[in-house]
């Protein structure tokens, strides 16, 4: 095998895993991320709405707070998303 036969497998084995990628996401991930949009937006309006009332009533640490907590769980919900990326960009790259 010459160099140009290698760099033509490695192309076929790059497409094949990023095949297998593409169709795990639209059997299986495409529900489960828009419920996740929808819940993190339902957040960000909620803690919106009290961090507004709580500074109009004078409580400057408790509206921190429940940005704080709108933060922390949201980032609950997104850390295994973003584990999955990192071992998909290893795996792509460890060929």
């Amino acid at each position: 095998m010459d160099r140009g036969d290698e760099k033509q497998e490695v192309v076929k084995d790059v497409f094949q895993i990023s095949e297998i990628y593409v169709c795990h996401d639209t059997q299986m991930g495409v529900n489960m991320d828009i419920n996740l949009i929808f819940k993190i937006a339902a957040v960000g309006i909620l803690v919106s709405v009290l961090n507004q009332i709580l500074k109009q009533s004078g409580r400057d640490e408790q509206a921190f707070l429940t940005t704080l907590a709108g933060l922390i769980l949201v980032l609950f919900w997104i850390v295994p998303y973003i584990s999955d990326l990192f071992k998909t960009i290893q795996n792509l790259f460890t060929l």
